[in-house]
């Protein structure tokens, strides 16, 4: 094996150290760093104008953090992760079935919401979780990584 990974500690052989170039070695350390830095993702959205919001360039290379908070309340604030595979399969409908959303409760009010990827284009929703609505949503917050 030419790299391992025990206790946190990243090693390689001998034969691997004995042949590396700087050029290697840096081209290594960026595509590492690719794989493990969360770049924010650049969105057009005006606040309290939607109860949804639609990722840009949303593709399955890609998990993300999407922060979304409230129009009513907003201090209240909630993470949906996305990990890729989005969706599982489709229903006999020809809908695709919902592979992840998320709640999280205002520490306020205790009012229940929940966030949820709803198409395979990147569409994201913020339901009140009382009354069933889909909600404004105030401010919006999305990071992504590569896989």
């Amino acid at each position: 094996m030419i790299i391992s990974i025990e206790e946190n500690k990243l090693s390689f052989n001998k034969d691997f150290l004995d042949n590396i170039t700087i050029e290697i070695a840096l081209k290594l350390l960026g595509e590492i760093g690719k794989k493990i830095k969360w770049e924010k993702v650049t969105i057009s959205y005006t606040p309290d104008s939607s109860k949804y919001i639609d990722i840009p360039e949303f593709s399955e290379e890609y998990r993300y953090q999407v922060w979304l908070s409230p129009t009513n309340r907003k201090g209240a604030e909630g993470m949906l992760w996305l990990e890729p595979p989005y969706f599982t399969g489709t229903k006999e409908n020809k809908t695709l079935s919902k592979h992840q959303a998320t709640c999280f409760i205002d520490d306020i009010d205790k009012t229940p919401y929940s966030i949820a990827l709803y198409s395979a284009s990147g569409r994201v929703y913020l339901t009140n979780g009382s009354e069933g609505s889909n909600i404004p949503i105030n401010s919006v917050w999305v990071l992504r990584q590569e896989v």
